[in-house]
């Protein structure tokens, strides 16, 4: 609505003006509350533009979260910490601009302490940093290009990245040797007295070294060393998919952290991202804990921003 009318100013002055200038046909003016209140000086008017752009900010924001915008990437959780500090950095530059009104100031202050309470918020789960570290274009070194004036923040962060992905390495080996104790279907089959054709060839490569014997197999670190991407992927559930024969574990887990939106009532996402689209394994059983409750946190203790 702003915009339009500021795009419309010409024509609502004029409108203005005719309404104040309107006379019935004794010469009165016909509407006195239009007379005293209907007008709009210049200084409201840079007012209402001073309105409309700090708001700016706060539509690209959300346009671009939404799954079905063109612009975004079907509104994964990654992009919404970035969001948030972006905002959190736009408001802070308003609300010390001496420039603008001293009424729209008040409110940009008042909204970067409700922005920065949300912030905090994210600390209280590990999705969050997850959903980035998981884009293969920034991994962890988004954190080392936006955290520099809170580098201590970046420990903890990392702290809570492994944690989350022991727990899931974890609950997938469980999940495995479940698996495993399960009676197979298949008949029972008398065991053959004679070996089998190639046992002495099996036999022999068990004492071969695998090549990666002694190193360990850890598929995360194995991700984070690789270089990065120089663009996010325009669907990364299409990418992870393609690293499945690298990272069969690894990929499970982005799937299931790139299944949380970034908008709890975004309800158009499965329209943006459509179902055929994503193949998930079935091994997502073994989804770390949770992860439907991620951003349901409600304080903190280690985002701090000034």
């Amino acid at each position: 609505m702003l915009v339009r009318a500021l795009q419309l100013k010409n024509h609502i002055q004029v409108y203005v003006n005719s309404c104040r200038a309107k006379r019935d046909h004794k010469g009165k003016i016909a509407d006195e509350a239009i007379q005293k209140h209907a007008q709009l000086i210049e200084d409201d008017w840079i007012t209402l533009q001073q309105l409309c752009d700090a708001l700016e900010p706060f539509n690209e924001a959300t346009n671009f979260l939404q799954s079905n915008n063109r612009g975004a990437k079907y509104g994964f959780l990654w992009e919404c910490l970035p969001a948030i500090e972006w905002l959190l950095t736009t408001l802070e530059t308003l609300k010390e601009n001496r420039g603008i009104e001293d009424r729209i100031g008040l409110s940009a202050n008042n909204a970067w302490n409700k922005m920065k309470k949300y912030y905090e918020i994210t600390d209280l789960s590990p999705y969050y940093v997850a959903a980035i570290v998981l884009n293969p274009a920034h991994k962890w070194r988004y954190f080392d290009r936006h955290w520099k004036s809170n580098t201590h923040w970046i420990p903890e962060a990392k702290k809570k990245m492994q944690e989350l992905w022991n727990t899931y390495k974890i609950r997938h080996e469980q999940a495995v040797e479940e698996e495993q104790l399960l009676p197979s279907n298949s008949s029972s089959i008398s065991p053959k007295l004679s070996p089998k054709k190639g046992s002495f060839k099996s036999f022999l490569a068990c004492g071969q070294a695998a090549g990666n014997e002694f190193e360990v197999a850890d598929e995360y670190k194995a991700y984070c060393q690789l270089p990065a991407l120089k663009s996010t992927p325009q669907n990364l559930i299409f990418w992870w998919r393609e690293q499945e024969p690298s990272f069969p574990l690894l990929a499970t887990l982005a799937y299931t952290i790139l299944a949380i939106p970034a908008m709890s009532a975004e309800c158009e996402r499965l329209n943006g991202l459509n179902a055929s689209e994503i193949d998930i394994s079935s091994s997502l059983a073994s989804s770390p804990p949770s992860s439907s409750s991620s951003s349901s946190s409600s304080s903190s203790s280690i985002k701090k921003p000034k």
